[in-house]
C-alpha cells in the first residue's frame, strides 16, 4: 500500500464520512493509505482473506460473484463515493465477492488491524463512521430484500403460466429458470 499525500476535502462528499468534521476526517487519514488500480486489475478475490476495506476516490469498480467454476456474475457496479470490502473487517470472515477496477481507479484503503485500533482509543469519529457503515448495509440488505421479492413474485406467476402449459413447455421453463440461477 503506497501512502500519498491525502486531501481531506476530497473525503467530505463520501457517503462513510457523513456527519464528521474536516478535523475528523483528517483522524481518518491518519489510518489511511491511496492505492490505484489500471481498467481490469483486480482488486480483491472471492473467499481470500480480507484485511482491508475500500473507498472509492475516482473510477469505477465492478463487484463479481462466482456462479460456477470459472464463472463470474457482476452483482453491483460502484462509483466514486462507494466503499467495499467493508464485510470481512465487520464479520472477520473471508471476502464474499471480488472487486475489479472498470476504468483507472483511485482508492482509500483501511486496513482492519489499524480500524480496530482507532475504534479502541474511543474517537468519537469512529462511531460515526460505524454508523455510517450501518446505513450503507441496511440500504444494500433492503435493496436485496426488494430483488429476491420481485424474483419470488416473477417465480410464483411463471408457476401459475406453466400449469396449463403442456409438460414439454414446463421443463423447457424449468431448464431457463435453472440456467439463469446458475444451476444450468
Amino acid at each position: 500500500m503506497k501512502k500519498l499525500h491525502l486531501q481531506p476535502e476530497r473525503y467530505n462528499l463520501v457517503p462513510i464520512f457523513n456527519g464528521l468534521t474536516m478535523e475528523e476526517i483528517q483522524e481518518i487519514l491518519a489510518i489511511t493509505g491511496e492505492v490505484t488500480h489500471e481498467a481490469g486489475d483486480r482488486i480483491t478475490e472471492e473467499n481470500d482473506l480480507g484485511d482491508e476495506f475500500y473507498i472509492i476516490l475516482e473510477g469505477r469498480v465492478e463487484i463479481r460473484k462466482r456462479i460456477a467454476a470459472n464463472e463470474e456474475e457482476t452483482i453491483a457496479i460502484l462509483e466514486a463515493g462507494s466503499v467495499f470490502g467493508e464485510s470481512c473487517i465487520m464479520d472477520h470472515r473471508n471476502r464474499s465477492s471480488s472487486a475489479v477496477a472498470m476504468a483507472r481507479t483511485v482508492l482509500s484503503t483501511i486496513r482492519k488491524v489499524d480500524f480496530e485500533a482507532y475504534m479502541k482509543a474511543g474517537k468519537l469519529s469512529a462511531y460515526k463512521v460505524l454508523e455510517n457503515f450501518l446505513r450503507i448495509v441496511s440500504d444494500r440488505l433492503r435493496k436485496m430484500n426488494d430483488l429476491v421479492s420481485r424474483m419470488l413474485l416473477m417465480e410464483e406467476e411463471c408457476d401459475e403460466v406453466t400449469k396449463v402449459l403442456p409438460a414439454e413447455t414446463r421443463a423447457l421453463r424449468r431448464q431457463i429458470l435453472n440456467e439463469a440461477r446458475g444451476r444450468g
